[in-house]
């Protein structure tokens, strides 16, 4: 098994990167829809673009190549974040044999304006900071607390995350069946 976090640079090629950033152009909307009852963060609604699915397979195979084994697809979650929409650590899912791949996106981040994601390891109780850069995506399994920090004053840019989560090709239908919105790409 690999170390966690797992950082993947040029996480998708330059081509569809430029697509992709045609897709989240104009396609913002503030609401918790979600996570009901969280605070307000930005999301795009069209998650059933294929472009998410491409994107989504290109990565999933550079995590098997790692992992040594079959993932299937179970989650889509778009975020955005301005200055001060502060989250907190949270798991995805809590069982084992489930990653979530954070995508960071955006056609320039400067690394002072923050943004950063961050994870705590709770096998060895160590934190990880990964830099929010742009096509490089970070790996944790799904039941490792995790955080995408805002970007901090210095900038009036949104943080896009787009979080990929798989679980073991295995376990697919034992998912589905735990969690029946599943394939709704929250």
């Amino acid at each position: 098994m690999p170390e966690f976090p797992l950082i993947i640079s040029q996480s998708i090629p330059d081509s569809l990167y430029s697509s992709l950033e045609d897709e989240l152009k104009d396609n913002w909307s503030l609401n918790n829809i979600s996570f009901p009852g969280k605070p307000v963060a930005w999301t795009t609604f069209d998650k059933d673009s294929l472009i998410y699915f491409e994107c989504a397979t290109i990565i999933k195979y550079k995590i098997e190549k790692h992992i040594k084994n079959r993932l299937r697809l179970i989650r889509i979650h778009v975020n955005g974040q301005t200055a001060a929409q502060v989250t907190g650590f949270h798991k995805d899912f809590p069982e084992d044999n489930v990653w979530t791949a954070v995508f960071f996106f955006g056609p320039f981040w400067d690394l002072n304006w923050g943004g950063e994601f961050v994870c705590a390891n709770p096998h060895n109780n160590t934190f990880h900071y990964a830099p929010y850069i742009p096509n490089t995506t970070c790996v944790v399994p799904s039941n490792w607390d995790h955080y995408g920090s805002s970007p901090n004053h210095m900038t009036d840019r949104l943080r896009i995350t787009i979080a990929f989560s798989y679980c073991l090709s295995s376990d697919f239908y034992d998912m589905m069946e735990k969690y029946p919105g599943i394939r709704k790409y929250q």
